[in-house]
């Protein structure tokens, strides 16, 4: 329903905007958070405030978020993107005009995913904890990204992203079906993302 309305929208003002940018604008609400809270969290080199933080985010597909806490490594993240779906809906009722000001404004990408976890490293830290910390990011990070597919390999038990996170855990030489078994009962268990991606975490990379 949201999306005929938004093409009626469109189809009356085609003449004077884009209409990925009318529907959702050129900004988009993202949340940051980090382990430890508190960090100040910089856009594109601007700080936007200090985590937990939801924020809005100007459209691009090239934003840089750092996170920065005295006595803790900076932590640099590039946001993730996807085409904007109201795009394709610009494109049939305002063409190329319509889709060129969607390209301009950035209205021609959305965040996704729009939550991002960090955990930052003490400067402190022993080699040791560094790769181990480093490795568990890289999981987090893959998880987040993927989840959509993630889920769906879930459903099926097989497929690319599945056997790429069975890679990322070290979990090729266990049984798949049981891996698979913990998986599903830790996606049904947590449904937010990042609390799915830290029980994955905690049940196969700190036992």
């Amino acid at each position: 329903m949201r999306k005929n309305t938004g093409l009626l929208v469109c189809l009356a003002l085609l003449t004077t905007s884009g209409c990925a940018s009318i529907l959702d604008g050129s900004t988009q609400v993202v949340s940051f958070d980090s382990d430890p809270k508190r960090a100040k969290v910089f856009v594109n080199g601007v700080q936007v405030g200090v985590t937990p933080l939801s924020t809005q985010v100007k459209r691009s597909k090239d934003t840089i978020v750092v996170f920065k806490k005295e006595g803790y490594e900076d932590e640099q993240i590039a946001l993730q993107t996807k085409l904007n779906t109201y795009f394709w809906g610009n494109i049939i009722t305002g063409g190329f005009l319509g889709s060129t000001t969607d390209y301009v404004s950035g209205a021609i990408v959305e965040y996704a995913p729009n939550t991002y976890h960090v955990t930052l490293e003490p400067i402190n830290k022993s080699d040791a904890d560094r790769k181990r910390h480093s490795h568990q990011k890289r999981v987090r990070h893959f998880i987040l990204v993927n989840y959509s597919n993630l889920t769906s390999d879930l459903a099926k038990g097989e497929g690319d992203y599945l056997a790429s996170l069975h890679a990322l855990l070290g979990t090729n030489d266990l049984q798949p079906q049981e891996t698979v078994g913990r998986l599903r009962k830790l996606a049904t268990r947590h449904k937010d993302i990042p609390a799915f991606a830290d029980a994955v975490i905690a049940e196969f990379l700190q036992t």
